[in-house]
C-alpha cells in the first residue's frame, strides 16, 4: 500500500509538471504537497485515538470513522472534479 501511495505521489507530480503551464505550476504544486501533508496529519491524528485495549477494540465503533473518512474525502474530491475542474484543450494549456 505504501509503495502504491509513493508511486502515485511521484506520478502526480510528474503529471502536473507536464500539463500545467509554467506560471501556474507553483500554485498547483504547493496545493498537491499541502494535500499530501494534510492527509498524513489526519491519518496520524486518527491513529492516536485508536484504542489500545483489546476489550475496547471489541466495543468501540471508532473503526467506522477511520474507514469512513476516506469515503467522505473521495466524494468531496469527485464533486470538485465534476463541478470545478474544467477540461481545457491542449492548445489552451500550451498557450
Amino acid at each position: 500500500m505504501a509503495m502504491c501511495g509513493g508511486a502515485l505521489i511521484v506520478a502526480g507530480s510528474i503529471f502536473l509538471k507536464e500539463t500545467i503551464p509554467a506560471e501556474k505550476l507553483s500554485t498547483y504544486g504547493t496545493s498537491v504537497n499541502f494535500g499530501i501533508v494534510l492527509g498524513l496529519l489526519v491519518s496520524i491524528c486518527m491513529q492516536g485515538a485508536l484504542p489500545t485495549n483489546t476489550q475496547e477494540m471489541m466495543t468501540t465503533g471508532y473503526w467506522r470513522l477511520v474507514l469512513g473518512a476516506p469515503v467522505v474525502t473521495s466524494l468531496t474530491n469527485s464533486i470538485f472534479w465534476i463541478v470545478f475542474i474544467k477540461y481545457d484543450s491542449i492548445d489552451y494549456c500550451i498557450e
